[in-house]
């Protein structure tokens, strides 16, 4: 949130950045911890804001794209920033075993 002074002819902001993850593609994968968020979240309204961190498991092998957004609304304009990591799976572990009696 921000308000502006009159005072002083300025903007004061919150330090509250509204945050986001998106996952491409949007299957294959669990979420155990956190949640995604709306993306864009609506700033002023945290239900809509995703978690600082998340934990994913990856279920299926392929190329996932991985972004987190935080949203700052300073002035009359909300500042974006993004980092986004590309995640190649390439195949999913399977063990085999067989008991030897002998």
């Amino acid at each position: 949130m921000s308000f502006f002074d009159f005072s002083s002819l300025s903007y004061n902001c919150d330090s509250v950045n509204a945050v986001n993850w998106q996952i491409d593609p949007p299957t294959g994968y669990t979420l155990l911890h956190g949640t995604l968020g709306m993306n864009p979240p609506f700033y002023g309204f945290p239900q809509t804001y995703g978690s600082d961190s998340i934990s994913v498991v990856f279920d299926e092998p392929g190329n996932y794209t991985v972004t987190f957004f935080s949203t700052n609304q300073c002035g009359q304009t909300n500042t974006v920033d993004s980092i986004q990591h590309e995640i190649c799976i390439d195949y999913l572990a399977h063990s085999a075993f067989s008991l030897d009696t002998n």
